[in-house]
C-alpha cells in the first residue's frame, strides 16, 4: 500500500474514532458540525456515518432544526460503548496503521481506547476494515473470531498459491485485514509453528471442541508476496486514465509527463506471476520499456494465458 493510501486511511480511522467519542458525549450532533470540526465536506461525514453503521455501531438520525446523528442510549455505558469488542476492533485497526504513521495524536487516541478494555482482552487482536465484505468471508470471519475469543482449535481445508489442498488444524490468534484481503495468523499443529492463511483460500472450516492455552508470540506479517522473489525496477509508460491505479498500487518512482496523455515512471516488482498480474490489471494503458528480460518473461506469461483460452 502506498504511503498516500496509508495516510488517508489512517486519517479516516482517526476521524471515525473521534466521531464515535463525540456521539457518546452528546445526544445528537449535526453533519455540518462534524464537517466543520474535522475540516471535511458534509459528504465525507455522511460516508463516515455509513462506514460506522456497517461496523455495527448503532447510529440513528433525527430531523429538524436540532436534528443530527446519535448513538442509541441502550448502547451507552458511562459514556462509552457497552460492547468491549467494538472498542477493541477500532483500537487494533488504529494500532495497525500507527506502525506506519506514528504521531502523538494517534498514540493519545490509542491510550484512551486501551483504558476502556479489561486486561483479559490484551492478547485478543482483530484488525478490521469498515467496508462490506463477501458474505462467505464474513461467515468464516465470524467463526474464526468466536474461536479466538474462546481459545478453540479449528480445522480448515486450505488451497495454497500453488493449488495444493491440505487439511490443517490450527490455533487461531489474530484475524486481520490488509490490502483488500483478510488473513488468519495462527499456530499450526501440523507444522509446529505460526502460519498465516488467506481467508479466501479456505474452502471449509470447522470448530473443534479442543481448547488451547495461548502461546507467547510476536506477530509477523508474512503476507507480502514480494518477500520470496527478487525485485526488479521496471520502466513503464502509463496512460493518464490509469494514473490513480498507479499511485494506489505498488511503490513508484517520480511520474514524468511524456505528453499530455502519458506518464513515465519506475515500478519495483517481483519477476514472478504476482508482478505480471499487477501489470495485467492496466490492460492496454501500460507499456513496458524495459528491462528486456522482464518484458520477455511478462509476454511469455501472457502467451500462456492466451494459449489456454484459445478454442
Amino acid at each position: 500500500m502506498s504511503s498516500i493510501n496509508i495516510f488517508r486511511k489512517k486519517m479516516k480511522i482517526e476521524r471515525l474514532i473521534n466521531i464515535i467519542m463525540l456521539l457518546l458525549e452528546n445526544d445528537t450532533i449535526s453533519a455540518n458540525s462534524l464537517a466543520q470540526r474535522f475540516s471535511v465536506s458534509k459528504r465525507t461525514i455522511l460516508r463516515d456515518i455509513d462506514s460506522l453503521i456497517l461496523a455495527h455501531i448503532p447510529i440513528y438520525t433525527t430531523r429538524g432544526p436540532k436534528g443530527g446523528f446519535g448513538i442509541m442510549d441502550s448502547y451507552k455505558f458511562n459514556k462509552r460503548l457497552l460492547t468491549e469488542f467494538d472498542i477493541q476492533n477500532i483500537l487494533i485497526a488504529l494500532s495497525g496503521l500507527s506502525e506506519f504513521t506514528a504521531d502523538k495524536e494517534t498514540a493519545l487516541t490509542i491510550d484512551k481506547l486501551k483504558s476502556l478494555l479489561p486486561n483479559k482482552m490484551d492478547n485478543l487482536k482483530t484488525l478490521i476494515d469498515f467496508e462490506e465484505i463477501h458474505e462467505a468471508l464474513s461467515a468464516a470471519k465470524k467463526l474464526i473470531f468466536f474461536a479466538i475469543q474462546h481459545s478453540k482449535t479449528i480445522e480448515i481445508s486450505y488451497i495454497d498459491q500453488n493449488g495444493q489442498q491440505t487439511e490443517r488444524k490450527v490455533e487461531p490468534y489474530q484475524l486481520y485485514y490488509k490490502n483488500t484481503s483478510w488473513y488468519l495468523y495462527s499456530y499450526s499443529l501440523d507444522k509446529g509453528d505460526f502460519r498465516t492463511f488467506k481467508l479466501s483460500r479456505i474452502t471449509s472450516i470447522s470448530l473443534l471442541e479442543k481448547e488451547f492455552e495461548q502461546k507467547s508470540f510476536k506477530f509477523t506479517d508474512n503476507t507480502n508476496p514480494n518477500l520470496n522473489f527478487s525485485l526488479s525496477k521496471i520502466e513503464v509508460i502509463v496512460h493518464k486514465k490509469s494514473r490513480d491505479k498507479l499511485i494506489e498500487g505498488v511503490e513508484t518512482g517520480e511520474l514524468l509527463e511524456v505528453d499530455k496523455n502519458h506518464y513515465q515512471t519506475t515500478l519495483v516488482l517481483p519477476d514472478h506471476e504476482f508482478g505480471y498480474q499487477y501489470l495485467a490489471n492496466f490492460g492496454t494503458t501500460l507499456k513496458i520499456i524495459g528491462p528486456d528480460f522482464y518484458l520477455k518473461n511478462y509476454v511469455e506469461w501472457l502467451e500462456k494465458i492466451i494459449s489456454i483460452n484459445k478454442k
